[in-house]
């Protein structure tokens, strides 16, 4: 027994107690030559032999080759166990087995900082260190063949010695100067010979991952790492995917030239990967904050309404109003409920909005605080996007092609914040298509075909007219230079115009001014209000309530997860009729646009009528929230509204005020529905 194999023994007890039946999986596998991963938990070793962990810790690229020779001694032992002590009967050993390492927070908690580092933190003091990454797949190259190990035979003594390819150069093999023979009469021999049919190929693939930075959209582009992905590892994740990648940081070494400073990078050799098959929220909602919620919703139970409009101001606090906008943009991030049909198609759980406006009405303001509020946003362009920078990309690399992840990609299981959606160009507006109402794209570019998640809410905004202000003679879909087909994709269309009112301007200009006063902005000279112009500004009751008991930013999002992970609302009869009424008149109603009646509007009307139930915290879909969704979907129905002249939907431009009395204004607004609703699709049914 040579001395590497009496270090690794001290492997082989642990893992014959704790992995047993993974090899005992592995040795009557079919392959022979197959490579096969063994999961080990860095926190259960420690928890039998600390010491090693520690070692595994500071020296990985030492000890990692001895815990994949303990596996192949350990399947020697299940096999004597057996019985089959000849190896030419039972199951072949299998020769390459490979610790595949995860669980470092757990074992060092106090220094996760240290082995969980973010792709941005890891530098040179990590070379060489055992490290756990988490992020996005964002580039992803062909998966090649690497010649791992090669065997040469020294032309003076015949001496063979096995060679192993260096990583941090690419894969190349490099010979030693001297022959390594061990022999009592030293060989220093320097003429080497290749042995055929001695060489080991593996698989080998190169990722990019990007680190998940939630709410440092305008910090910068966030930065990634290079991951190397060897053995049965490679093409196991696709762009766009969620990984959690353990291995060893190594050096990358650029060309080399004589008299030329070589380049240097940093890469992951990894060691395992786990790919998140569903999206789950970055955000974690912790046991006190969801007793907070459920105390919350206790409180308001006289008054549910009044509840859930102080959590709607809390949404982008620093504009004024606008109640219709901030209703929508909560809807869209908590989103409807996805299912998937027993014939196979998917039914999307997101909204999507799109938000109209003039220029200077908050439009931007909207969309960074959809970026922060968001578990997973993605801020772009129309205007600086095609339809590769939206969906994926193929780029040149080295001898074949990657692919790298557009917006829609990297968004996926969160929001894709589209400013100047109008300005995408013509041709590359059909790319979309699929993306947002399928929840996917497909890719046929350089030989590849993938098909890639893109199951993410789309938070659109463009100026009507070409950058020009609102015309109200003009349809809204003729301003806005989308085709009807696109336009029917979006749930919600909510138009934010500027109205040139007095009373609008004055309301706005004391809610700004009375923000600087809140955060130091400008000096309060005294009570008499003198900092105002010498003129005492007041606000209502309702909005003075909420600005005192307006939820934190951190707060908001974890509402937003909760409710998206507590609950999932069921239609309830009385609501399931009401949206089947209203889908019924605005599909018979006179001068109708075909591309905005179609079955669509009625799945949107379920998603924000689901959207509202969870905002509301409730598990079945309330007449109380189709009548919301009714009301939303026809303020966006641009001038073809069945409702404007009973409920004056969207006659305001979007700028909503928070009503005083909630519960009471509800009441109106259900009983001049249900009685529109209702006696309509009864006169039409009676003269159809």
């Amino acid at each position: 027994m040579g001395s590497a194999e009496r270090e690794a023994e001290v492997f082989v007890p642990w893992l014959l107690q704790a992995h047993a039946q993974e090899l005992t999986q592995i040795l009557h596998a079919p392959d022979p030559d197959g490579h096969y991963g063994v999961p080990i938990s860095l926190a259960e070793l420690a928890a039998t032999n600390h010491g090693a962990a520690e070692l595994l810790l500071k020296a990985p690229r030492q000890v990692l080759p001895l815990l994949d020779l303990a596996l192949v001694l350990a399947q020697d032992r299940l096999r004597e166990r057996a019985g089959h002590r000849d190896p030419e009967h039972g199951p072949p050993t299998k020769p390459w087995v490979h610790a595949r390492l995860h669980g470092l927070a757990l074992h060092q908690d106090v220094l996760a900082r240290e082995v969980c580092p973010p792709a941005g933190g890891v530098a040179a003091p990590h070379i060489d260190r055992l490290v756990t990454l988490v992020g996005t797949v964002t580039k992803a190259g062909p998966v090649k063949a690497l010649e791992a190990r090669r065997v040469y035979e020294c032309g003076r003594c015949h001496h063979r010695f096995v060679v192993q390819a260096d990583i941090e150069l690419g894969g190349t093999v490099v010979l030693p100067p001297v022959c390594p023979s061990e022999s009592a009469k030293p060989c220093r021999g320097t003429s080497f010979r290749h042995v055929e049919g001695g060489s080991l190929f593996t698989n080998w693939q190169e990722v990019r991952v990007q680190e998940q930075s939630q709410g440092s959209v305008a910090a910068g582009a966030p930065r990634s790492l290079t991951v190397l992905l060897q053995d049965e590892l490679a093409d196991q994740a696709q762009v766009g995917d969620d990984v959690e990648v353990t291995g060893v940081v190594i050096r990358q070494f650029g060309p080399m030239f004589p008299g030329v400073r070589c380049q240097v990078g940093l890469a992951l050799q990894a060691t395992s990967l786990t790919v998140a098959n569903e999206r789950k929220a970055a955000v974690e909602v912790t046991p006190e904050a969801a007793a907070l919620f459920g105390q919350y919703w206790q409180a308001h139970g006289s008054c549910p309404l009044r509840g859930r409009n102080k959590i709607i101001a809390s949404v982008c606090p620093e504009l004024h109003g606008l109640f219709t906008v901030k209703l929508a943009t909560l809807l869209m991030l908590i989103g409807g409920v996805e299912r998937q049909e027993p014939g196979g198609a998917h039914i999307r759980g997101e909204v999507h909005m799109l938000l109209v406006g003039d220029p200077g009405t908050g439009k931007s303001q909207f969309q960074k605080y959809v970026a922060k509020l968001a578990p997973r946003a993605v801020v772009t362009s129309g205007r600086a996007s095609s339809a590769v920078g939206l969906t994926a990309a193929a780029v040149h690399d080295g001898a074949g092609w990657a692919l790298e992840a557009g917006a829609l990609v990297l968004a996926d299981g969160g929001v894709c914040c589209i400013d100047e959606f109008d300005g995408i160009p013509e041709k590359d507006r059909a790319a979309i298509h699929e993306a947002m109402e399928q929840q996917s794209t497909h890719v046929a570019k350089a030989g590849m075909m993938v098909s890639l998640h893109t199951r993410c809410a789309v938070f659109a905004t463009c100026n009507p007219g070409r950058n020009q202000r609102y015309n109200p003679r003009v349809p809204l879909a003729s301003q806005l230079n989308i085709s009807g087909p696109l336009l029917s994709r979006f749930d919600v269309v909510i138009l934010l115009l500027d109205q040139m009112s007095p009373e609008w301007d004055e309301t706005v200009a004391d809610h700004i001014l009375q923000t600087h006063h809140r955060r130091g902005g400008s000096k309060q000279a005294d009570g008499s209000g003198a900092a105002s112009g010498g003129r005492q500004r007041h606000q209502p009751a309702e909005a003075a309530e909420v600005d005192s008991q307006g939820w934190p930013l951190a707060l908001l999002r974890q509402y937003v997860a909760w409710a998206k992970a507590a609950f999932t609302p069921v239609l309830s009869e009385e609501a399931e009729q009401l949206m089947a009424g209203y889908y019924q008149l605005r599909r018979q109603a006179e001068g109708r646009q075909a591309s905005s009646t179609t079955v669509r509007m009625l799945e949107s009307l379920v998603r924000v009528a689901q959207a509202h139930a969870r905002l509301m915290a409730r598990g079945e879909v309330l007449l109380q929230d189709a009548v919301v969704a009714v009301w939303l979907i026809d303020a966006c129905s641009d001038g073809h509204s069945v409702l404007g002249d009973v409920v004056g939907a969207g006659s305001n431009g979007g700028h909503q005020p928070f009503p005083d009395d909630p519960d009471a204004e509800y009441a109106r607004l259900e009983q001049a529905v249900t009685t529109a609703v209702l006696s309509q699709r009864e006169w039409n049914l009676l003269t159809y």
